[in-house]
């Protein structure tokens, strides 16, 4: 209950004051003291930490996530109300975006595990969606359950051609929000068009990832993942392939790299996506 109540004072707080959240909006790293959009991002946590309690208290789930969807001053619906935080990326010895850092500044390698590309593999048609890889499949790095990729070139850290240094780091998206909302939608707890949020997750996960060309073909694709889920809502035939995990895995999959914590905690919650997990 604390997380809520403090979550109500912070909005009520923007309500009761006429002053900037901060003397500088240069300050304010994410949004430049644009108080709406503080707003949006604090009733989508309240509906992320709403969603966290599915399991454990759908009561208490309902509640709060009806009074983030119901609030006058709205969700994260969109790319511009995105929550990023910049690296300092200036140069300086550590400052770069840290996969940019890992891989190229120190020439570590960054791997795909097993679990990951059996998600990403075929789904909606295509080899690698989203434009995550951007350069070709290195060999297997070892064998069996723990079996990796290591991908020479990964979208988030090659941006045209070059070491894209200066990334932000992705604090909370308007496809997770999408997600969230699909997933109760699907799941029964609140009335709303389950099939319409996902989809528009998908598109706008597509869009971050500059690919929105693709996103009609893959929404529409029955070609299955090698855990039996395919991207099109309406095929919910076979194993692997429920609404809730079609949703799941998409949500993991708009959540690479910097939100994984949210994929953990579904896994967690759900014991989804369907992950090789260590025993």
């Amino acid at each position: 209950d604390e997380y809520f109540r403090e979550l109500d004072a912070a909005i009520n707080g923007f309500n009761d004051s006429a002053q900037p959240i901060f003397s500088d909006a240069g300050i304010d790293l994410i949004y430049k003291n644009d108080v709406s959009k503080w707003k949006r991002f604090a009733n989508s946590l309240r509906l992320r930490l709403a969603v966290r309690l599915t399991e454990v208290d759908q009561e208490k789930c309902i509640a709060e996530a009806n009074a983030a969807i119901s609030s006058p001053a709205g969700l994260i619906s969109d790319k511009a109300d995105n929550a990023y935080m910049p690296p300092k990326a200036d140069g300086s010895w550590g400052q770069d975006y840290n996969y940019t850092m890992f891989q190229i500044t120190w020439s570590g390698p960054i791997c795909m595990s097993k679990s990951v590309e059996k998600l990403v593999t075929n789904i909606g048609g295509v080899a690698w969606p989203k434009g995550l890889v951007y350069g070709p499949k290195a060999e297997e790095a070892n064998t069996g359950i723990y079996q990796s990729k290591q991908c020479a070139e990964l979208g988030f850290i090659i941006k045209d051609g070059y070491p894209y240094k200066s990334r932000p780091y992705d604090l909370f998206l308007s496809e997770e929000v999408h997600f969230l909302k699909a997933e109760l939608y699907a799941r029964g707890f609140i009335a709303g068009d389950a099939k319409s949020e996902y989809e528009a997750g998908v598109r706008a996960s597509f869009a971050t990832w500059g690919v929105t060309s693709e996103v009609d073909d893959y929404l529409t694709s029955t070609e299955k993942n090698e855990a039996g889920t395919s991207a099109r809502y309406d095929d919910q035939q076979g194993a692997g392939n429920t609404a809730l995990e079609k949703i799941i895995t998409q949500k993991y999959i708009a959540g690479i790299p910097d939100l994984a914590q949210e994929g953990w905690n579904d896994k967690r919650r759900l014991n989804l996506p369907r992950l090789d997990v260590a025993v």
